[in-house]
């Protein structure tokens, strides 16, 4: 159930990062090893490091600054997002094909996973939401993963992941409050809901 980490995603990032922490503890050993390979080789490329201090990467760069992030990507994140988007669906696909051929009853889990990662990617790509939402759209479809495998296996969650999954409500709860906090100035932000795994997005009048 470990495996929510893999698909990353961010959306095009979730879809790389959310897989990392989350490798499915029956994972083969080699596939494991093939999906960090891959993953770390992608976070290594200039588009990695480009998008790096901004998305939600899963790891010590993660922040409270990240999810309250307003603006969207610029033409040069964007296109940095495609590259780096392509290389993440490559590294999630070892994940999927091992879940298809060893853990059938996980694979439609994780496809719902690839397929929020897509979504978020889209609308990010696209201009369409500020990077702080990317952001935290991407913990939620993270959360979902990791509940709809704990759910499908009936496994306890580690105590490794509860501190994570703690320490991210304890980011969340502070980025509410700071903004809160903050007087609104500028376009109203869009906000976003899941339909399935359909992301639908509106900009408040």
């Amino acid at each position: 159930m470990r495996a929510l980490s893999l698909l990353l995603t961010v959306s095009a990032l979730s879809a790389l990062t959310g897989c990392a922490q989350l490798l499915a503890q029956d994972t083969s050993p080699d596939s494991r090893g093939k999906f960090k390979k891959c993953m770390a080789e992608t976070r290594a490329t200039p588009e990695g490091r480009m998008l790096a201090p901004r998305l939600w990467m899963e790891d010590s760069s993660d922040a409270v600054e990240k999810l309250l992030d307003p603006n969207p990507l610029t033409p040069t994140e964007r296109e940095a997002l495609a590259a780096f988007h392509n290389r993440a669906v490559q590294c999630r696909q070892i994940v999927l094909a091992h879940a298809k051929r060893y853990t059938a009853g996980q694979a439609p889990f994780f496809q719902d996973y690839a397929r929020r990662a897509d979504a978020i990617f889209y609308k990010l790509a696209n201009g369409q939401i500020p990077v702080g939402l990317a952001n935290r759209l991407t913990i939620e479809s993270d959360r979902k993963l990791l509940e709809d495998l704990a759910n499908g296996r009936g496994d306890a969650v580690s105590a490794e992941e509860t501190e994570r999954q703690r320490s991210l409500d304890a980011m969340i709860t502070a980025s509410n409050r700071l903004a809160a906090a903050q007087t609104q100035s500028g376009p109203p932000a869009p906000t976003c809901t899941w339909l399935g795994n359909a992301l639908y997005c509106a900009t408040p009048h």
